[in-house]
């Protein structure tokens, strides 16, 4: 009998709870809406690949190396979520946002958070970014991680305000554009 990994049947359990998230609205502005964030059902995984999709598209050849988001298929991001689970953001039912997630041992890895262009400046980034929180609480997890460009200056000022602090910046030794990853820690 070959003995089960404990972490795999840990994280299978925590999945499990993923489903007892709740909707959270949020405040949004210009104009003042809401924002609905929620976990995207199975069905809904092509809307999130799509937000992705329309999200990125402006880093297209911006990028070097590219964004794996541009070059991300819908099974990429269906392998994606298996590990962990989406998010969309909707205002009046309409999904405006979305960002993927991963459950690790000791953090909750946050990836490709997606904005409309045209909503962005509102408060949905930073809504998105309190609904994941929320999901790292839930599933007792310490850390919220991310990574993003170190020449996308207003991401990381994102982060930077939401309590994120930079953690390592990876410069590839080919002159590639540099990763910055970031964390968050939670206190009970």
């Amino acid at each position: 009998m070959i003995a089960e990994d404990p972490w795999l049947a840990e994280r299978s359990r925590l999945l499990e709870r993923i489903k007892e998230a709740k909707p959270i609205a949020y405040p949004i502005r210009k104009p003042d809406a809401q924002l609905c964030v929620a976990i995207a059902t199975p069905e809904e995984i092509p809307i999130v690949y799509d937000i992705m999709r329309i999200a990125f598209a402006e880093y297209t050849g911006k990028l070097d190396p590219p964004s794996g988001a541009t070059l991300a298929t819908l099974q990429d991001v269906q392998k994606t979520i298996q590990e962990g689970g989406a998010v969309l953001g909707r205002i009046e039912k309409q999904p405006v946002a979305s960002a993927q997630f991963r459950v690790r041992p000791d953090h909750l890895y946050i990836g490709r958070l997606s904005v409309l262009p045209t909503c962005r400046g509102r408060g949905i980034a930073s809504a998105v970014l309190n609904y994941m929180e929320y999901i790292a609480r839930l599933l007792d997890r310490p850390q919220l991680r991310l990574g993003t460009r170190l020449s996308l200056p207003k991401n990381i000022a994102l982060y930077r305000r939401h309590g994120f602090e930079i953690d390592a910046i990876v410069r590839p030794s080919t002159g590639a554009d540099s990763i910055v990853w970031m964390v968050k820690s939670l206190s009970s």
